[in-house]
């Protein structure tokens, strides 16, 4: 049953040519297949009278760059392309006609999660904008929940052999080491049905996204990646969005949070995991705020945005915790050779709502010491300047 609309839906399968274990010649078959998907959709115009206005291309990697020629090929009338995670060996900074671009389509969008440098961290991703509107999801790097790369290959192979994944070892394997690359079809699948809206917001760089600098929607207007980023038809250029490390990847709720640290205090490698809650029980999904584990943490402030999947209308104003719990780097060779600290220092924190521009903080001057793994509960009060209530 197709839920969201009236859809012929036709997948090109073409794994054989594809095989990672001869990449130079699978990027070359890129062209081949584009070719057998022309003549696929010329005979549907001839036999069926299709319409280059109805058709949606949705490809992945090597098949996000498919589709790109393939628009190349119908001279460039298709309505819309969805890229996901464009693939980035043999298609970085090419000639436009050979790897995907906004002149390929009515309409590119493209979302970007593993943008790392291919040679030096194993990225799979393509970071070079490639549409009309490119969503870089977390920075579209790499993402929550991911090792990626050698360390998420070997991550893989120990959890199949200690037998928790219904997977082969080959694909638990390479399931870890692209992981990052792979969420980018997960968003686009779970964006169809999900009443979450993957909401985005145009910026500069991912520095002064992090900044909470790209709150407003511009002149542009914000979007949402996936499914409907095409009914934000002004919306054009780089788009920023934070989402949850575990499905359901999203959460539209966007806050900024402040956390104001003790200066004197070692740097650590950790994480800070956060979660609001209400007086009635009501509480909101845990998130990671770095990411991962191993982000540096220390003397200066914490200030970036965090999605959550509940606004403060949901939660009510009156009578807000917020609960941080700080987790330690946890790899045992960092332990031995730079000691990760048992603990983190705050004191204070301050969250702001940024729907709404309402802030709440945290009460009272004293220090408080996060640690590791043990939750901290925070009461939150709205801010108050000059005897009017934030």
């Amino acid at each position: 049953m197709i839920l969201q609309g009236d859809y012929n839906v036709i997948i090109v399968s073409w794994s054989k040519g594809a095989r990672l274990t001869n990449y130079d010649l699978a990027s070359a078959n890129v062209r081949l297949v584009a070719t057998q998907v022309k003549v696929l959709l010329k005979l549907l115009q001839r036999v069926a009278g299709l319409q280059m206005k109805d058709v949606h291309m949705i490809g992945h990697s090597l098949g996000a760059h498919t589709s790109g020629y393939v628009g190349t090929l119908m001279g460039d009338k298709i309505a819309r392309i969805t890229g996901l995670d464009p693939a980035d060996p043999n298609f970085e900074h090419l000639p436009y006609v050979v790897r995907l671009d906004p002149t390929d389509a009515l309409f590119v969008d493209v979302i970007h999660t593993d943008g790392r440098k291919f040679e030096s961290t194993v990225g799979f991703g393509l970071a070079q904008p490639s549409g009309h509107i490119d969503f870089y999801v977390n920075g579209g790097k790499n993402q929550k929940g991911c090792t990626d790369g050698i360390q998420g290959l070997i991550d893989g192979v120990i959890k199949s052999v200690r037998g928790k994944s219904d997977l082969s070892l080959a694909q638990t394997a390479g399931k870890g080491a692209a992981c990052s690359h792979a969420r980018a079809h997960s968003i686009f699948v779970e964006s169809i049905n999900s009443k979450c809206k993957f909401k985005s917001f145009p910026c500069e760089n991912y520095d002064k996204f992090l900044r909470g600098e790209c709150y407003q929607c511009g002149l542009s207007g914000c979007s949402t990646a996936g499914f409907y980023a095409d009914d934000y038809p002004t919306a054009t250029g780089k788009h920023y969005l934070m989402t949850y490390a575990k499905e359901p990847y999203c959460g539209d709720a966007y806050y900024n949070l402040h956390i104001k640290v003790l200066g004197s205090q070692r740097s650590t490698k950790g994480d800070i995991y956060v979660q609001l809650r209400n007086m009635k029980g009501i509480r909101t999904r845990k998130v990671s705020l770095m990411g991962r584990d191993d982000k540096k943490m220390g003397r200066d402030g914490i200030n970036m945005p965090i999605v959550l999947d509940k606004s403060l209308q949901q939660l009510g104003k009156d009578g807000l915790f917020i609960e941080l719990t700080y987790k330690k780097m946890s790899a045992p060779w960092y332990d031995f050779w730079t000691a990760a600290q048992k603990t983190f220092r705050i004191q204070s924190v301050k969250l702001t709502e940024v729907a709404t521009g309402q802030s709440m903080v945290s009460s009272g001057t004293q220090t408080r010491e996060l640690h590791d793994k043990v939750g901290n509960v925070i009461t939150l009060k709205r801010e108050v300047f000059t005897g009017i209530t934030g």
